[in-house]
């Protein structure tokens, strides 16, 4: 605010016939702030008046140019170092302390941290190549499912592409390659797919999870002759077919109520047993419909 308005206003208080508080609410200048203006004025005179720039303040802990040049330097001269390394160097051998985060905030400011370079296959809008028949490709995938005072269980199913029907799931208590391993395993058994040519048999198509990512299961899957495909990330429609059951059985697991429901019982089996029910439920009312 300009400093002649400043002065014109107390001009107009001081000499004005309406009382000072009167005067103000007519202005519409707050009380406090007309007193802190007549005190600058009578302090300073019409130099107390004029706006002062901020002033930030350094904060204690503040990185100074000196420490910062620091860190660029052994940067340079050890550029193989990770942010760790080169705060652990400067801690032990510099005479400050700085911390890997900032060591990383200096360092990318100045570009020495290179971009991460994802080689990654956009997904396309459909499958090239569409499956023809039953046991051409799978799809498998975990819905989360919460048991209260118990916590979380996996409902991981496997899915046949082309009916669209699932050929076998488990409640799981956790998402590990060998539960995945204990699904595929039973629909491999459900639909006797062992016993044919291995150029015969179904691939895999699974999301980037780190159980489905592991070594562990990707042996299973190679001693079974079965191929993996794995979604593009960030694009959940690749396995969109069986996160609808997935979804459908989630929607009908919330609908218990409180107190009544899956989540609410003091011991899991009953929970189970009620949402192992539930999936049958839907498959029944799922093949009448196929046929």
């Amino acid at each position: 605010m300009a400093a002649e308005y400043k002065l014109e206003v107390l001009r107009v208080v001081e000499a004005g016939p309406l009382p000072a508080s009167q005067a103000l609410r007519q202005l519409g200048i707050p009380r406090s702030t007309y007193y802190r203006w007549r005190a600058n004025f009578r302090r300073r005179g019409r130099a107390g008046l004029y706006d002062r720039p901020a002033s930030r303040s350094r904060v204690w802990n503040q990185i100074l140019p000196a420490e910062r040049d620091t860190v660029l330097r052994i940067a340079h001269l050890y550029p193989d170092w990770s942010p760790r390394e080169v705060s652990c160097h400067i801690t032990d051998r510099c005479g400050f302390t700085i911390s890997e985060s900032s060591v990383y905030r200096i360092l990318k400011a100045e570009g020495l941290i290179p971009e991460l370079e994802q080689k990654t296959l956009p997904a396309g809008s459909e499958y090239s190549v569409k499956t023809s028949g039953p046991n051409e490709q799978w799809q498998t995938d975990a819905t989360y499912l919460l048991v209260k005072n118990w916590g979380w269980y996996y409902l991981i199913s496997v899915l046949d592409d082309f009916s669209r029907r699932i050929l076998a799931w488990r409640l799981q208590a956790a998402m590990t390659a060998a539960d995945f391993s204990e699904v595929v395993e039973a629909a491999c058994e459900a639909t006797g797919v062992e016993d044919a040519p291995l150029e015969k048999r179904p691939r895999l198509v699974t999301d980037n999870g780190s159980a489905l990512i592991s070594k562990d299961f990707g042996q299973y899957l190679e001693a079974k002759g079965l191929g993996h495909i794995f979604a593009s990330p960030y694009h959940p429609q690749t396995t969109g077919k069986i996160g609808t059951p997935g979804q459908a059985w989630l929607n009908e697991w919330v609908k218990f109520p409180s107190g009544q429901g899956l989540a609410s019982q003091p011991e899991p089996s009953f929970a189970l047993g009620r949402v192992t029910g539930l999936v049958k439920c839907k498959q029944d009312e799922c093949r009448p419909k196929r046929k």
